[in-house]
């Protein structure tokens, strides 16, 4: 059985109030009255980035001014998101014995890439097993999960970390549209670090499951243009999960010989404030179900990928919160979740 061992995490060093971003985006956009109205519904008081940029009166290089095309922004990933995941990783105890390595990334991509940066930073043997989760949004952690826990039951002493890292903020868009001034009201950067193996103490990964909900093929998507990446994310994505969270929870967790009522704590994505409502409405949750998933909301915003194992480590800190399920949304429409015993 696969269980996880360890969790870490890692913000990077400027830590920007939501107020003060919003009076960026007043003048980035020059639609003061849109960026107040959708600003002051998120939830969100704080966020990290990589950048400076985004404090009231900075001025910085990067988006002074003009507009970086997609090789400046990847310059700038491959500067800081090797730095932040190394961060994570080494608060894991024993971090150097890892057999296998698992980066998670849906803001950066190179080859060669983020796990071969990690692995000389870290020093790690040149023979450690390595594979990639690329650009698939902020669902992308779990898959990460079933990579190890794959590994862990076919590899006897296997020692793997899953690593998520996004740099959000680097793909910030100056246009003003619905999607861009969105994405700008609700996501931040952020490492998170786990180590699974067979042995030990620690929750059990017990299984894995998805589910797509075709109608909302459009609702969620991440783009290239030649000056970056372009996120949309549709107003639609709450009233889906609304209707048919419950019923496909229920029947994967069945499969699982699971209930939805015996499920004790719940680990969701906290992708923003609507999805989170939307979520304690279709699963007849009171809000405090979902604390740890309003309290990452609060505290760092969206930071995709790493932000379920925020979320998760805040809850396994509760040894008495077993059995959970942990929950993330993506492109697709596409829910991946876990069950943990």
């Amino acid at each position: 059985m696969t269980k996880i061992r360890q969790i870490a995490t890692a913000v990077p060093e400027y830590r920007h109030d939501q107020d003060s971003i919003a009076r960026y985006m007043e003048e980035a956009y020059e639609k003061a009255f849109a960026v107040r109205q959708v600003y002051r519904d998120t939830h969100i008081h704080t966020r990290y980035s990589v950048l400076e940029d985004f404090r009231n009166g900075a001025q910085s290089l990067f988006f002074n001014g003009h507009q970086p095309g997609i090789s400046e922004r990847m310059d700038f990933y491959f500067r800081q998101a090797p730095e932040l995941a190394e961060s994570a990783i080494r608060q894991l105890a024993g971090f150097e014995k890892m057999t296998h390595l698992i980066t998670v990334s849906c803001t950066g991509l190179a080859a060669p890439g983020l796990e071969i940066m990690l692995q000389k930073k870290l020093n790690l043997s040149p023979s450690l097993k390595k594979a990639t989760v690329n650009f698939m949004g902020c669902y992308a952690a779990l898959h990460g999960l079933r990579l190890a826990d794959w590994i862990v039951k076919s590899e006897p002493g296997a020692k793997v970390v899953v690593v998520c890292v996004e740099l959000c903020t680097l793909h910030f868009r100056k246009e003003y549209t619905l999607d861009n001034l969105t994405s700008s009201s609700l996501f931040g950067d952020g490492a998170a670090a786990v180590m699974l193996e067979a042995e030990g103490e620690g929750p059990e990964l017990t299984g894995f499951f998805t589910r797509v909900y075709p109608e909302g093929q459009n609702d969620m998507s991440w783009d290239l243009d030649e000056h970056g990446f372009l996120m949309g994310l549709s107003r639609h994505v709450p009233d889906r999960l609304k209707l048919n969270l419950y019923q496909s929870l229920s029947e994967e967790l069945d499969v699982l010989g699971t209930s939805r009522e015996a499920i004790t704590a719940f680990a969701v994505h906290p992708g923003g404030k609507r999805i989170l409502e939307a979520v304690e409405e279709s699963l007849n949750l009171s809000s405090s179900d979902l604390d740890a998933s309003w309290a990452v909301l609060n505290e760092y915003g969206n930071m995709s990928s790493p932000s379920i194992l925020f979320v998760l480590q805040r809850i396994l800190e509760n040894k008495g919160s077993l059995p959970a399920v942990a929950l993330a949304f993506g492109p697709g429409l596409t829910m991946e979740g876990v069950l943990l015993q």
